[in-house]
């Protein structure tokens, strides 16, 4: 059930490509769908910035995964080739702050 008694009929999103949203144009959704829950790899924090273009209207829970990688020492140089980092719990908190979530 979703809010306010609605039925909410969740589907399977296709699998992320690790290469993130710069890989190119992947199936849209309709920005009318219902609420999602959304699994962030923390090394890769441009996901949000495409969902809210594609979806602004969505709700969504932002799941951060692969948090063990923000200390790794390859993860890091691989990212860092890219001129990217994986994100800080401080960047991750004011993002939260920002798209008035709650933690």
């Amino acid at each position: 059930m979703g809010g306010g008694g609605q039925r909410v009929q969740g589907g399977e999103q296709p699998p992320a490509t690790p290469e993130g949203p710069k890989a190119g144009p992947r199936p849209r959704r309709a920005p009318h769908h219902h609420p999602g829950v959304l699994g962030i790899p923390l090394p890769q924090p441009q996901w949000v910035p495409e969902i809210t273009h594609h979806c602004p209207k969505t709700p969504f829970l932002l799941v951060g995964t692969q948090i063990d990688l923000r200390d790794d020492p390859s993860t890091v140089e691989k990212l860092a080739k890219n001129k990217q980092k994986p994100i800080t719990p401080e960047t991750a908190e004011k993002l939260a702050r920002d798209l008035k979530v709650t933690l």
